[in-house]
């Protein structure tokens, strides 16, 4: 069966993969799935499936293949940079098994690793584009398909399997990065601590559930967020740990509490290259108070939200087209204000890595100033 994705075409087993990658992406472009964490983890499963199912006669054509599908979800939703993220790493672990492959069967020892371009230019580079590969490279990533037929077939269900095997530790990172962002959360936040936390983070919410569980108690201020208010639901959550005296305030009272505050604490959806944030609106204010009283600004995230992106976002382009409705904010009873009043709520904002004090993620700590290194280590083969 061939499958069309963006102009490129593959071969698949059946007619569910295609399903599935539509499906995804429909959920995307309606927003029925929101937020880095479950993007990730439902692009990590999409894209172990369509390895699963792919056929391919070259390396190259597998690589196609899972571009051409990353790249269709990200077109669904371009705010959601995990795709970006989750895609690229499948990408090398898929170029480094395959390695593995090659050497395990003796076809060829000595071959470089792979490189693989992904995405627009504008938005991620990994690596040579196709064009600029060298001679040597293209010939040498198709060596193992000059023998039969029964050796390609061989090679493939072999190298695919330990792809797929690769792939479930994406998957299986992901689905455990609030239990690995919050083990070591004692370390950070001790019971004397205040803590100041806006909406409703899940990554910020297991981080100080178990600060909370270790110290035996802890005092945590909860900013409502409007006009989310997702505040509401985090105080309900926090008031089910044992020993949390957790309090929710106005967004507005942010200012005059700072004072009394050792610690804020802030989830994101996008960590950027250069050490900044995107995050929901009230992110900034909070984190530029915090910064007024030398407070410090703990932001916990899992890996697969660092993007290598290009973009300027300090430009604010990346809210630029996604906003809440204002209507919470404004009452529209009155025509005059409507006539002369255009009121937008843009649902994200960028924090500038100077607000930032540390990222705490499931794989270790780092300041802003290292979240380039890591990028670069990253995608390094």
């Amino acid at each position: 069966m061939a499958i069309e994705i963006n102009g490129n075409q593959f071969r698949g087993k059946s007619r569910t993969t295609l399903s599935q990658i539509t499906q995804l992406s429909d959920k995307l472009r309606r927003r029925k799935i929101v937020g880095s964490n479950q993007t990730a983890l439902e692009t990590a499963l999409l894209l172990r499936l369509v390895v699963s199912n792919a056929k391919f006669s070259s390396i190259e054509e597998l690589l196609a293949i899972v571009e051409a599908v990353g790249q269709s979800l990200l077109d669904s939703q371009p705010k959601e940079l995990a795709i970006i993220n989750v895609t690229r790493k499948v990408l090398k672990l898929i170029r480094e098994e395959y390695q593995q492959a090659l050497r395990a069967s003796n076809l060829d020892s000595s071959e470089p690793a792979l490189r693989s371009s992904f995405m627009t230019p504008k938005l991620y580079d990994v690596g040579l584009p196709k064009d600029q590969m060298n001679d040597s490279t293209a010939q040498s990533s198709s060596y193992q398909f000059q023998k039969s037929n029964s050796d390609i077939d061989d090679f493939n269900r072999k190298s695919t399997t330990v792809m797929i095997q690769a792939i479930q530790e994406v998957i299986d990172e992901i689905e455990t990065t609030y239990e690995q962002v919050s083990k070591n959360a004692s370390n950070h936040i001790k019971s004397t601590d205040v803590i100041l936390t806006i909406g409703k983070s899940k990554t910020a919410e297991s981080f100080i559930k178990s600060a909370a569980t270790t110290s035996g108690g802890l005092m945590v201020y909860v900013a409502e967020n409007a006009p989310l208010f997702n505040g509401k639901d985090m105080v309900k959550s926090l008031e089910q740990v044992k020993g949390v005296k957790v309090i929710m305030i106005s967004d507005s009272t942010i200012y005059s509490l700072m004072p009394r505050i050792t610690k804020v604490v802030i989830g994101t959806h996008v960590v950027l290259s250069n050490g900044g944030i995107i995050a929901e609106t009230g992110t900034y204010l909070t984190s530029a108070i915090a910064g007024m009283h030398a407070t410090p600004v703990i932001c916990v995230t899992g890996q697969f939200k660092i993007t290598s992106n290009k973009d300027n976002r300090e430009s604010g382009e990346f809210s630029s087209s996604d906003y809440v409705n204002s209507g919470k904010m404004i009452k529209y009873d009155d025509g005059r204000v409507v006539d002369r009043v255009d009121v937008g709520v843009p649902y994200y904002e960028y924090v500038k890595p100077e607000m930032i004090t540390v990222f705490i993620t499931n794989d270790g700590e780092y300041p802003p100033m290292l979240i380039r290194r890591l990028i670069d280590e990253e995608m390094s083969d």
